[in-house]
């Protein structure tokens, strides 16, 4: 009998500020090592969740691709509103107020919280329907977080959102999210579950993007979008292959015993 131990937080830690392409890379395996398999990056994150990391809600994802099946695919505005009301864990959503200062915005702007979400809704339809689905889903999750018309679960509800759009673009995404959601297992972490635990990249583009927004920099949206749209089909593909990612082994620190 011998010990093989799954890589620990300590050595992945230091690799951590690396650029995502680099950090699986740059670790290579020591002696007795192993990568953790997702349903161990699942269990650990479970052990050590505490009431501010509350995991969002199985349901959510579920109702996103109850959505993503209706053909034409077309993301309305009661379905934000539904999501969001998933997302809070109340019968109705809640808007903020009719007007609204945005996500990182000066108190002075203000915007229609109803007219921005429409705009926001036509936009990724346009994109949708040019056979550019990450870019609509890119605009999706970042210009509600933007907007924040929500009371709460702005976030949440964007996530929700995007996989949506992306579940009806990808016939292999959908295979993956039903794999994922059946009866098989729960085997492989969702996209919005990967944007949740990929943070920091997640974070950092969207705040690019925001930051475009808010200063009227109008000509370095689309390249900032695109680098959102490529993150998100990054995660997409990874979600797809099972693949963990290197935020993932960050928290992960589990010996096992193998005969």
């Amino acid at each position: 009998m011998h010990v093989t131990h799954i890589v620990t937080a300590a050595r992945v830690l230091t690799r951590i500020q690396l650029p995502r392409d680099q950090r699986l890379s740059s670790l290579m395996l020591m002696p007795g090592e192993r990568w953790p398999t997702e349903i161990e990056i699942s269990a650990s994150r479970e052990r050590g969740a505490t009431a501010d990391q509350e995991p969002e809600p199985a349901a959510i994802y579920q109702h996103a691709a109850a959505i993503a099946d209706r053909q034409p695919f077309a993301l309305a505005r009661s379905d934000l509103d539904d999501l969001n009301a998933i997302a809070i864990g109340r019968r109705e959503s809640q808007i903020r107020a009719p007007e609204v200062t945005p996500f990182g915005a000066r108190a002075s702007v203000t915007v229609d919280v109803a007219h921005e979400l429409a705009v926001t809704l036509e936009r990724a339809r346009e994109s949708f329907a040019a056979g550019r689905p990450f870019e609509a889903a890119a605009r999706l999750l970042w210009r509600i977080v933007w907007i924040h018309g929500f009371t709460d679960g702005n976030g949440r509800t964007s996530r929700a959102a995007c996989y949506a759009a992306l579940l009806a673009a990808d016939p292999a995404l959908r295979a993956a999210h039903d794999a994922r959601h059946g009866a098989i297992g729960r085997a492989r972490l969702t996209l919005p579950e990967r944007l949740e635990r990929n943070r920091s990249t997640y974070v950092m583009r969207v705040n690019m993007c925001h930051e475009a927004q808010n200063r009227g920099r109008v000509a370095e949206m689309a390249p900032r979008l695109g680098q959102l749209a490529a993150a998100l089909a990054e995660l997409a593909a990874d979600q797809v292959a099972a693949r963990p990612s290197a935020d993932d082994l960050a928290d992960v620190i589990v010996p096992l015993v193998q005969a």
